[in-house]
């Protein structure tokens, strides 16, 4: 897996590991990436999981601002899922 760690040398990898769970906190899957793969691919990768593998009625998305794109908004506002973006106070997704 690919991505180096600022600061550190190259022999050392860096990999992005993402956990789907209940409200309970319950894990219900895994993902791992190379480190070196956008937040927002990641997670469009995540959320057509989310709608083919487990058949999820409702699911609420919360990420950071690197998760959140415009294609990925639309996409997500497409399968009708619902979602909590950490933004810029004035940032506008139009």
């Amino acid at each position: 897996m690919s991505g180096l760690l600022q600061g550190q040398p190259p022999e050392n990898k860096q990999v992005m590991v993402g956990v789907v769970m209940t409200r309970e906190g319950t894990p219900l899957a895994h993902h791992v990436f190379p480190g070196n793969t956008p937040d927002a691919a990641a997670f469009s990768e995540v959320i057509e999981e989310l709608s083919t593998r487990f058949g999820i009625k409702r699911v609420i998305l919360v990420g950071d601002l690197g998760m959140f794109n415009t294609k990925v908004i639309a996409r997500i506002e497409e399968l009708k899922l619902e979602y909590v973006a950490g933004m810029k106070m004035r940032q506008d997704w139009t």
